[in-house]
């Protein structure tokens, strides 16, 4: 295996789709073909062109002849980490060419997936979406849509672009083919004579379009037009912010016209929501005329800065009086929070992950995993880091956080640490584990990188940090070796700086602990949890598989006192899980089984 394929099987194990954002509700209108791939009869009917011979990782032929697509799910797709396919939503399937998963390691040149024949007669304003897992790297062809009616010449549709480590939603016009009787869909993918991973498709939907409909797919926090190498503008997707280092609103709201004709569209309208109460409402410009399926990304800013701890909500709306068919997909929100000391302030957290494991870094040898943190006020001290270790990290490794500058020129560290059986126990329940940094240093104006690094001591242990939430460029790295090669990561470290003492979940006098009872178990269908709730204000409600992955996760508006939350369990798999409520400086938790 190369250097570069081995960079790929470390970096990659979990990525995810815009973890800072909340997508707008699903239209109203209904697919009138649709294909979510969640079992093998959903497949029946495709034709998957011609089969490919299976090698060794040296590009010997085996003399297997196989499928070149095949219905999988992330598991299988990450099988030696180099298709890096995200697990949205959990336990997700879809189809794939991957070149690169045992035993296949085949030759994908130019592989092609056809649907079954359509019938559009009668259908008008016909719209194509799906999603794609398209990463474009390592010498990866393009991929392309096409169609043809009948026997006709096929007819490119659009290319799909790449995207590394998320899913991508695409929106393709049909509306050449309206009206025809046999009508189908082809999707080609190379990868270009090399190792270079894969292509995935999902949730294939073909729709009837109204004229006018414009969508908010998504608002962004931060600014992704900007480099996160930008020392002078805070632009990074935080989803936790110290109250301290708030400088004004920087967000991004992404509008597409879903009609068949042109729209015009000059505002935007946005709402900022603080604890619950609106305070700002204004327009901002937008990207004046968009065409069918054209999509742009609106920056909005705002002077607005929190005087206190708390959930700013940003939501992106298209105007009230705009000419719309469907407006069940005009709004979308992003949340983010603003913390000084204290339990549900986070202690002065600065993160970019989305506080859901979802993949793991790292391994035996000497490295640091780290995220950058944008310091645009003076003021500021460095007090320790949290983070999230990977269940699959080993008792009795060292590992030590870190403080660097732009540059990654070492300011400060940890003691270092020894994992111990306690620290792997709040692993499996989903806590954070925390280091106070050595000397308390102030953090002078412009980026700087904290993270935990791995040290290496000649024995063979592994040390993963967890993952969740997508990076942007720049934001998140991986240093290697004692001259700390460089790799920049897509995926969000669980690694966080606090700005104010002490770090969550160090010890049980700092919280109150509460059971919950949870009935029927065994369950089969659906479930209640009811708890007690000290304190009005919000509770995050989560639910752990018997590994640790998370299953569910809410937010809890309410009053204090008794909750009750009713659970569907119906897809989730027979065993033990665990779940647990969070509020100020509070938990409760419990366990149910689950048996089908």
């Amino acid at each position: 295996m190369n250097e570069l394929h081995r960079l790929r099987a470390l970096l990659f194990l979990g990525p995810i789709l815009f973890a800072y954002s909340t997508v707008a509700q699903h239209r109203a209108a209904p697919c009138f073909v649709s294909f979510d791939f969640e079992s093998i009869d959903q497949f029946s009917g495709w034709g998957i062109g011609h089969l490919v011979e299976t090698q060794t990782p040296q590009g010997e032929g085996l003399g297997e002849i196989v499928p070149a697509w095949e219905i999988a799910n992330a598991a299988m797709a990450n099988a030696d980490g180099y298709f890096p396919v995200p697990d949205v939503p959990l336990g997700n399937s879809f189809v794939q060419a991957n070149d690169a998963a045992s035993p296949c390691n085949c030759d994908m040149v130019d592989v092609d997936l056809t649907t079954p024949s359509f019938d559009l007669s009668g259908r008008s304003g016909v719209g194509l979406e799906f999603r794609a897992f398209h990463e474009g790297i390592l010498g990866s062809g393009p991929a392309f849509v096409e169609a043809r009616s009948g026997t006709n010449e096929w007819m490119v549709l659009d290319t799909i672009p790449p995207h590394p480590g998320a899913w991508q939603n695409v929106l393709m016009d049909l509306s050449d083919f309206d009206g025809l009787t046999e009508v189908f869909i082809r999707f080609r993918w190379s990868d270009g004579g090399g190792w270079a991973s894969g292509f995935a498709m999902d949730d294939f939907c073909l729709r009837e379009r109204t004229s006018n409909d414009l969508s908010i797919t998504r608002v962004v926090i931060g600014d992704p037009s900007v480099q996160a190498f930008n020392a002078s503008v805070q632009t990074m997707p935080y989803r936790q912010l110290p109250v301290e280092q708030a400088v004004g609103v920087r967000a991004s709201v992404e509008v597409v016209n879903l009609g068949t004709s042109a729209a015009q569209v000059d505002e935007l309208g946005v709402e900022l929501y603080w604890n619950g109460m609106v305070v700002e409402d204004f327009m901002v410009s937008g990207p004046g005329e968009l065409q069918p399926g054209q999509r742009a990304m609106v920056p909005v800013t705002s002077t607005w800065v929190p005087t206190g701890p708390g959930r700013l909500i940003i939501t992106g709306k298209v105007p009230i009086g705009t000419s719309d068919d469907d407006e069940s997909d005009n709004r979308a929100q992003a949340e983010i929070s603003y913390t000084a000391a204290g339990w549900d302030a986070g202690y002065g957290a600065m993160s970019v992950d989305n506080d859901h494991v979802e993949g793991r870094i790292g391994g035996t040898g000497n490295f640091t995993v780290s995220n950058r943190m944008e310091i645009m006020n003076n003021g500021s001290m460095a007090r320790g880091v949290s983070f999230m270790l990977a269940t699959t990290t080993n008792v009795g490794e060292e590992i030590r956080g870190i403080l660097m500058d732009a540059n990654y020129t070492f300011r400060d560290t940890t003691t270092r640490h020894v994992i111990t059986d306690e620290d792997m126990a709040n692993t499996w329940n989903g806590q954070p584990l925390y280091l106070s940094f050595s000397t308390t240093p102030a953090l002078p104006l412009g980026d700087h990188f904290v993270g935990i690094q791995h040290l290496e001591t000649g024995e063979e242990g592994n040390v993963e940090i967890a993952l969740g939430g997508e990076a942007p460029l720049g934001g998140s790295v991986l240093l290697e070796g004692l001259v700390f090669d460089v790799t920049y990561l897509r995926t969000a470290p669980l690694v966080r700086l606090h700005v104010a003492e002490l770090g969550v979940g160090l010890t049980e006098q700092d919280l109150s602990f509460s059971d919950m009872n949870v009935y029927p178990s065994p369950m089969s269908r659906s479930g209640t949890i009811k708890f007690q709730v000290p304190h009005n204000g919000p509770v995050r409600l989560e639910i752990f598989a018997s590994d640790g992955r998370p299953v569910h996760n809410d937010l809890m508006a309410g009053p204090a006192g008794e909750r009750m939350a009713t659970i569907d369990v119906s897809n989730l798999a027979s065993g033990l899980y665990r779940v647990r409520a969070k509020g100020q400086a509070w938990i409760s938790q419990g366990s149910f089984v689950v048996v089908h």
